[in-house]
């Protein structure tokens, strides 16, 4: 039987393609690493390095925000004038609008009113003065928040603005808007549990979702699906 290296040419072991020296045995730098070093999320170290903003730990405080959220409406109180409309528009940019876009995709058909989530500086053209705006911003200083937020108040339209301060929280202090007032560090991003329960208890409250979704059950949900599927759990 022929040897390779007598059909290829090779004179020696060391000439084979692939072959290294014997003085650079061990790893190969371009090799893909071994199964135990390329799984890093059971390491803390390496979570953290990555995840610099600690964006795990918001995630894990979704349902205490949910939970939150709940007992901050509560004490919410309601004019007729917001009760009674035809159309909810949400004021809101980035996080503080995905809530509003999340609550009507879970709502669905239970919304008794059409609820449209604003993205701009002005309010959407057509609307009537049996329109619900909810300003949501989580700094209170969102400027396309802000701009069409003074617009509804300046047309008299029923408001709630939903922000941990700010100046829609000065405003609404100053002038009686009802204030869901929340207090959540970082980015809005990392408070979608407060943008989601306080829409939601809201809309409740001014009895415009039939049958709304309680939020302690979704709670008790979260806290078991992070139990299991947390940083905490090996890999």
């Amino acid at each position: 039987m022929t040897d390779a290296r007598d059909f290829f040419g090779y004179k020696r072991p060391d000439d084979e393609p692939g072959r290294r020296p014997e003085e650079e045995d061990g790893p190969d730098p371009d090799s893909p690493p071994a199964l135990d070093e390329a799984i890093t999320l059971d390491s803390p170290a390496v979570v953290a390095r990555i995840d610099r903003e600690d964006m795990l730990g918001r995630v894990r405080e979704l349902p205490r925000q949910l939970a939150q959220a709940r007992q901050a409406a509560g004490g919410l109180t309601l004019a007729d004038r917001h009760r009674s409309v035809d159309l909810v528009v949400v004021l809101g940019m980035g996080g503080s609008a995905i809530g509003a876009d999340l609550v009507a995709a879970a709502a669905g058909e239970r919304l008794r009113v059409p609820l449209l989530v604003q993205r701009d500086y002005h309010l959407p053209s057509g609307i009537g003065e049996r329109t619900l705006v909810v300003a949501a911003s989580h700094s209170g200083e969102t400027i396309e928040t802000v701009t069409a937020a003074a617009e509804a108040r300046a047309r008299g339209l029923p408001l709630v603005v939903i922000a941990t301060d700010g100046a829609l929280g000065r405003q609404a202090a100053a002038d009686g808007t009802p204030w869901l007032r929340y207090d959540q560090p970082g980015q809005p991003r990392a408070a979608l549990g407060w943008s989601v329960g306080l829409l939601q208890e809201l809309l409740g409250a001014a009895g415009l979702i039939t049958d709304p979704d309680p939020l302690g059950p979704v709670v008790a949900v979260l806290d078991e699906l992070l139990e299991r599927m947390g940083p905490g759990v090996e890999t």
